[in-house]
């Protein structure tokens, strides 16, 4: 049974979405065409979240993904300790993500390259 979460991207007539089989998905929202998809190494049981043309998801497989909304290229990732359930949210200029490691992880979106998460130290220090 394929298992479906679904957020449509409110900026594009696309939907995206996560599933059990470890991909995630772009479809045209009108007529289920699908754009591209993108596995991962894990289930996907997060809602992926959309901001400035990249797709955010996290996965099973403990990998935080950062996906061009446009082609469904990877741009980066994270790796953190624990499988990732939690959706994904952008607020101010940083993508916030939640581990089943138990720690709250923020990303800067301008500071993509660096694959490192801001600790709240740091986070401070730009602002």
């Amino acid at each position: 049974m394929l298992a479906i979460t679904l957020t449509p991207r409110q900026q594009l007539p696309t939907a995206s979405f996560g599933s059990h089989d470890h991909r995630l998905y772009a479809l045209d929202a009108r007529t289920g065409e699908e754009y591209w998809d993108y596995t991962t190494g894990g289930i996907i049981d997060s809602s992926p979240t959309v901001a400035e043309g990249i797709v955010y998801i996290g996965s099973q497989d403990h990998t935080f993904y950062a996906l061009s909304a446009q082609a469904g290229e990877k741009l980066w990732s994270y790796i953190t300790a624990g499988g990732i359930v939690s959706s994904p949210a952008v607020a101010n200029g940083v993508v916030y993500i939640g581990s089943n490691d138990h720690n709250l992880y923020a990303f800067n979106q301008t500071y993509f390259l660096s694959e490192e998460p801001l600790r709240g130290d740091e986070y401070h220090e730009q602002q």
